[in-house]
């Protein structure tokens, strides 16, 4: 009898054990165990696999995990193991190893355990173990193909492993489907990004059209596609098109905002709408840091630069790494007048920037701003002393070191394509074309660089002054008693500027970023925008002018957002009416100057601009001058590639021809 009694307790044992498994006693189940009369009970498999159930989350992990390792499997308890926890307690104890093995218990005796195998392969991502994480995901694609969360999985594990190739083509394989789910839809947009696949990004968006685009997740797809594509036109014209069909939601209205913020012909209703639909998809208290830093910047090409910093500094918060967000949180500050803030946020862009002229001269001009006068001058005399050790002991030197670099200096590709559409000689090679061009930034940047880091050599550098003749003979004619104004761009090599303008004898004072605390010769004669106020610069350029000297102004370039831009050869540029408005209001002269590469040597391109008719309205006189300006600049432009410059001013915003 008592043997047959041992027998029935052995039979039982499972559905005690369970029953005590839900209530939690650990150790009662482990008690129980002990206390079993026969061999045979404790090893019943099914038993043991309660156990170790038991052991785990009792705390003797160890115990639990080896009692699983000599079972052949525990399929069977898939469900007491999966809503007991088992597993993802070991997870968040960071067991990985030892839940792998729980997992792959259970999946050994229940091959088709999805949510095992799914753990399994994000847990083997963890460890960087690839191999195993993606035979793992497509397991789970293969018993569930319509699994969304798996397709999400194995394409966020392609990127990992640096098969970003194979991700953008298992979304093209997806079609539509890839847009049916919101998380599978930013990963399949991060394939593309990963590859610059943009044709193909741009095909992956017309096949979910086609496929019929019936949910607001589908359409912000589409939108988001043909944003990061490049093509905002394109994107805008979607969204209003599902927009109409009744399509929206409140992220859908996010996305089509910052679709059309990429646009740059902004006024001020269609910013007024942005904004709106904007604040309608409640951006501003999201964690998505991406459309965050989008409204921030429609924010401050707005000109709402108040507005601007909270909404920046959520974003940096959500992504602390993100230089882009930094530096136009920064520039919120400086024109929010928070001028101690805004030079920290420069500040903090250096280290990842050594070599970046403009964030130091920001630096400094917003600490000047902010009164640390010395600590404004020691940060850029830093960088100066930085420079100098780098360069050559001579001019020539140097100099004749730059086309061996321009092979490898980087331009944005948009630049180079608007250039090259605007050349004269339609005969160019373009890889030569493209040398010289890179060159001529080379060329420029070496001359600020001598400029400022080696004043005492400064003459080494004139001597690259062409014969000046022409160019003396027209500044010459021109009545200085009321000043000039000499009107430029980031053209040519636009640092020699100043040197030849001496060479001529013409007192000059030109408008510059660089900081006031630049200690040579070359800062004297500078008005900075980067460490006095708009109302001071203006101030000084009224001074200077009443003093009979001219000003020289680089009207293209702004670091405001919202200065205004007109349309130019396809594209958008900064123009500034400053110029003009001043040539209207005290009778000066005006002329187009530029600086320019001839057969080696630097000459200087000067023409006429016109000045106001009697009774002229300013507006139109400024529409006008600024026109003769545009036809000055695309002349200067469709000449030898040495002479284009290639960043800054005119080439700030362009977009890739035909993005729009």
């Amino acid at each position: 009898m008592a043997e047959q009694a041992g027998v029935i307790a052995a039979e039982d044992i499972t559905g005690r054990l369970d029953s005590l498994l839900w209530s939690s006693n650990w150790a009662e189940v482990v008690e129980t165990f002990r206390r079993l009369p026969t061999r045979a009970a404790k090893d019943d498999r099914a038993t043991r696999a309660r156990v170790a159930i038991a052991l785990i989350r009792g705390g003797r992990i160890d115990s639990g995990v080896a009692m699983i390792e000599a079972l052949p499997h525990i399929g069977p308890e898939r469900e007491l193991y999966w809503r007991l926890l088992v597993a993802k307690n070991l997870v968040r104890s960071e067991r990985f190893d030892q839940a792998i093995t729980v997992l792959s218990k259970v999946i050994a005796g229940a091959p088709d355990a999805v949510e095992e195998i799914r753990l399994r392969g994000s847990l083997y991502g963890r460890q960087k173990r690839f191999g195993e994480a993606l035979a793992d995901a497509r397991k789970v694609i293969e018993i569930k193909p319509r699994d969304w969360a798996g397709h999400t999985s194995l394409i966020k594990l392609l990127i990992q492993s640096e098969q970003a190739d194979e991700a953008a083509d298992h979304v093209l394989a997806l079609g539509a489907d890839a847009a049916r789910d919101e998380k599978l839809a930013q990963m399949s947009a991060l394939a593309f990004r990963r590859t610059r696949r943009t044709d193909d990004l741009v095909q992956w968006a017309e096949a979910i059209e086609i496929a019929g685009v019936d949910s607001a997740v589908m359409a912000a797809c589409v939108i988001r596609a043909y944003v990061e594509a490049k093509l905002p036109a394109r994107a805008e014209e979607a969204g209003e098109r599902y927009a109409a069909f009744g399509i929206s939601d409140a992220r859908l209205k996010g996305q089509l905002a910052g679709a059309m913020i990429e646009s740059e012909e902004q006024t001020p209703e269609r910013m007024g709408r942005i904004l709106g639909m904007m604040r309608a998809s409640d951006i501003a208290s999201s964690r998505d840091a991406r459309a965050l830093r989008k409204m921030g910047f429609a924010l401050l090409r707005a000109g709402r630069e108040r507005e601007a910093v909270p909404v920046l500094e959520r974003a940096l918060t959500l992504a602390p790494h993100s230089n882009g967000t930094r530096a136009l949180y920064a520039r919120a500050l400086r024109q929010s007048e928070r001028y101690a803030e805004a030079a920290e946020q420069f500040k903090k862009l250096l280290p990842s920037h050594p070599e970046a002229h403009n964030f130091h001269r920001y630096a400094a001009g917003a600490l000047s701003l902010a009164g640390q006068t010395e600590e404004a001058a020691k940060l850029f005399d830093n960088f100066v002393q930085r420079r100098r050790a780098r360069m050559p002991d001579s001019f020539e030197d140097g100099f004749a070191a730059l086309w061996d670099k321009a092979d490898a200096h980087e331009v944005p590709p948009e630049n180079l394509e608007w250039a090259w559409h605007l050349r004269r000689d339609k005969k160019d090679d373009r890889a030569d074309w493209e040398r010289r061009a890179k060159w001529g930034y080379l060329a420029d940047q070496f001359i600020i660089d001598w400029i400022e880091c080696r004043d005492d050599q400064i003459h080494e550098a004139m001597m690259k002054l062409a014969n000046l003749d022409e160019a003396e003979d027209k500044l010459s004619k021109v009545d200085y008693s009321r000043g000039a104004i000499l009107a430029s761009a980031h053209i040519g090599p636009m640092f020699a500027g100043p040197l030849a303008l001496e060479l001529l004898g013409i007192e000059s004072r030109w408008l510059a970023s660089t900081p006031g605390s630049v200690r040579t010769g070359y800062g004297k004669r500078l008005i900075s925008t980067s460490d006095q106020t708009g109302a001071e610069v203006a101030r000084q350029t009224l001074r200077t002018l009443g003093e009979g000297k001219a000003v020289v102004i680089a009207i293209d370039g702004a670091i405001a957002l919202s200065a205004p831009r007109v349309p130019f050869e396809g594209q958008h540029i900064t123009l500034s009416s400053f110029a003009p408005r001043l040539v209207h209001r005290l009778g000066v002269p005006s002329l187009f100057v530029a600086p320019r590469w001839e057969d080696g040597k630097i000459g200087f391109v000067v023409e006429d601009m016109p000045q106001p008719d009697e009774g002229e309205d300013v507006d139109a006189y400024v529409e006008r001058w600024q026109g003769r300006f545009l036809d000055h600049l695309r002349e200067f432009l469709s000449g030898e590639p040495e002479n284009l410059r290639l960043a800054g001013g005119v080439w700030r915003h362009l977009k890739m021809p035909g993005g729009q």
